[in-house]
């Protein structure tokens, strides 16, 4: 092996090595924050718990939200959900539903929290929204 070929060899393998060193260092999972929290109820059977949340950087990503919902002080209903957001989106309103067959909601007083599930890392805070029938937007 001559000195030209050792030095386009070694060359090469920087390059490539530099390159998975990069890719290592790039974070392609966004971060997620929610900003708002807010209920809705459009009748006496449904409850929607709306939340707005952050991604942080421009690339796609899944959020998995843990919504509970609070009736007469305990929390006794719950829902996980995976959303998608894109690359270019770095707002997202969401929406969870909460249904019955019966008009639980009706007259009832409520309030909602929601927290972000993250794999491999610690969940968020709970961010919290009050409402009850009587505030029926």
């Amino acid at each position: 092996m001559n000195r030209r070929e050792f030095l386009a060899g070694a060359g090469a393998l920087s390059a490539v090595l530099g390159a998975g060193c990069q890719t290592l260092r790039d974070d392609p999972d966004p971060a997620f924050e929610i900003r708002t929290v807010r209920t809705y109820q459009p009748d006496g059977g449904t409850v929607l718990v709306v939340t707005t949340v952050e991604k942080r950087n421009g690339v796609p990503g899944h959020v998995t939200l843990r919504a509970e919902l609070r009736i007469d002080g305990g929390y006794d209903h719950a829902f996980i959900q995976e959303y998608v957001v894109p690359a270019d989106v770095s707002e997202r309103t969401l929406a969870v539903p909460f249904e019955s067959d019966e008009p639980v909601f009706e007259n009832a007083t409520y309030d909602a929290r929601v927290k972000l599930l993250r794999e491999g890392e610690a969940d968020s805070r709970w961010t919290t929204g009050d409402g009850t029938a009587n505030e029926t937007r």
